[in-house]
């Protein structure tokens, strides 16, 4: 399962988009590239979500490493896209792509 992320129409890279099933609690993720594409994972290495109906969470934020002082990065993106998200997706059995395109406002 595949997708691209945008922020204002630009590629949001460097971002976690996790699907989480409505129906079985499980969660599969990845990360944007640079491109803002993404690839998600059920499990270490078997692509795809559960199928139905998803909650999409999209994340900017990193934890710091206490090592390294500035190192945390902060949530660029209001919490209607991961928090409080809003966004959805019925997963199929089969290929999926879905392009998410958020906006900062």
């Amino acid at each position: 399962m595949t997708g691209t992320v945008t922020l204002d129409g630009q590629p949001l890279a460097d971002a976690v988009v996790s699907f989480q099933s409505k129906d079985a609690g499980r969660v599969a993720s990845g990360a944007t590239d640079a491109a803002g594409n993404y690839t998600i994972y059920l499990l270490n290495d078997i692509e795809g979500a559960p199928v139905g109906t998803n909650q999409v969470m999209i994340v900017t934020a990193k934890p710091g490493d206490d090592a390294i002082p500035g190192s945390a990065k902060p949530e660029v993106l209001p919490a209607k896209y991961n928090a409080e998200s809003e966004l959805s997706a019925d997963v199929q059995p089969g290929d999926n792509q879905f392009d998410f395109e958020l906006t900062s406002a």
